[in-house]
């Protein structure tokens, strides 16, 4: 399914993000692998960069489910004949056929 600059617009932020978070969890770890120290500061940080890519991964499942609700709205009413592409009107008799309005 492709998205279109809005949904693109509306992702990119909150994958950027959890990219962010990886890297830095990815660094705890290796930072944990080169010291040894499984206790203290380090594993809280661990800990906490985890909490943080979870969260993310919410975020992003919300905005992605609001977006899909959004998009199968715009369906329905492409199914009920209320809009077309683009947003035009569709008159009451042309029911659920398409109208192209691009030319």
């Amino acid at each position: 399914m492709a998205i279109d600059a809005e949904d693109y617009e509306a992702i990119w932020p909150l994958r950027r993000q959890r990219e962010v978070v990886t890297g830095e969890l990815a660094a705890e770890c290796a930072r944990l692998a080169a010291t040894g120290d499984a206790d203290g500061p380090l594993l809280e940080r661990l800990h906490q960069a985890a909490e943080r890519i979870a969260h993310c991964d919410r975020r992003n499942r919300s905005q992605l489910e609001t977006r899909c609700r959004h998009l199968a709205g715009e369906l329905q009413h492409l199914g009920d004949g209320r809009r077309a592409v683009a947003g035009y009107r569709v008159p009451a008799a042309a029911g659920a056929r398409y109208v192209d309005r691009t030319g």
